[in-house]
């Protein structure tokens, strides 16, 4: 199976790729993709714990909506982020793998 240009570049952004003379090969780190599942943990109790504190804070609702929408707004970016640099690469380099080996 072939990569997409966006995927190519993810994997040279993330440094996922091994030059050895003529030939690249994928080199995304197992190890990376567990510390970005960790990580996407992590922040997903980060955004439990954000929820419950709006729940019993004294503030006046239309304030406590717009500091809630902020932090959810930038956790949700830095999961997205994670994912991207942390598994993503590790995902694409199995969805390979496995195309190679039914061929």
């Amino acid at each position: 199976m072939d990569l997409t240009d966006r995927e190519i570049r993810l994997m040279k952004f993330t440094s996922s790729l091994r030059f050895d003379g003529n030939d690249v090969q994928l080199a995304a780190s197992r190890s990376l993709a567990l510390f970005g599942r960790v990580v996407i943990v992590f922040l997903g109790l980060q955004l439990a714990y954000a929820w419950d504190l709006a729940r019993h804070s004294p503030i006046p609702a239309p304030m406590l909506a717009l500091k809630l929408f902020g932090v959810v707004g930038m956790l949700l970016v830095m999961g997205w982020c994670a994912h991207q640099v942390y598994i993503r690469p590790w995902v694409i380099q199995q969805r390979t793998q496995l195309s190679r080996a039914a061929k």
